[in-house]
């Protein structure tokens, strides 16, 4: 068996992730501690961990980037009320 991917942590939290681009830009999103919700940027869409964050990796710089919820696969018992967010990335922390 073989892994690979990469971990983003901020003092925000962070997640495991799918390889990317090495040194790459990445969003770092947070369903305020809400687990498993289903997200995507505009690539293969993944889940929220156990506390609620996930890391979308196939972002750029400079350019408006979008993350959504992919309220197709959104469990029955959970409501988006907020289900796109749309932001351009300038720099890190």
């Amino acid at each position: 068996m073989s892994l690979q991917g990469g971990m983003t942590m901020t003092a925000e939290g962070g997640a495991m992730h799918r390889a990317g681009m090495a040194g790459g830009t990445r969003m770092l999103i947070d369903t305020q501690g809400v687990p498993d919700v289903p997200v995507r940027g505009y690539g293969r869409s993944s889940r929220t961990n156990a506390w609620g964050k996930a890391v979308i990796g196939d972002v750029s710089s400079y350019y408006r980037n979008k993350a959504s919820i992919d309220v197709n696969k959104l469990g029955d018992n959970a409501e988006a009320t907020k289900s796109v967010v749309q932001a351009t990335l300038t720099e890190g922390p």
